[in-house]
């Protein structure tokens, strides 16, 4: 996160930490719903309307990538945290 945007009220500073934790989740949800996909419809499938083929391996990897990003968000936030309450202490 850019240092500009960065809160600096301990209240602000934990509100981000928990929104980032909620983020993660969301991420988890939709590798939990790409899975599903899979195992009901296979790694690649042909939409049977329209012939399009869909590549739910591919989202499964997309959404692990969004996870991984959002754990970077979710450690920088705790470790902005633990210095604020570091330096109250």
């Amino acid at each position: 996160m850019d240092n500009r945007y960065r809160p600096v009220e301990v209240d602000a500073i934990l509100g981000r930490a928990i929104e980032e934790v909620g983020e993660v989740i969301q991420e988890a949800g939709r590798f939990l719903h790409a899975l599903g996909k899979i195992e009901r419809h296979g790694f690649q499938v042909e939409d049977p309307y329209t012939g399009l083929r869909y590549n739910n391996a591919a989202d499964a990897l997309q959404a692990i990538g969004e996870i991984q990003r959002e754990i970077g968000d979710l450690s920088d936030a705790l470790g902005q945290a633990a210095d604020v309450l570091k330096k109250r202490a």
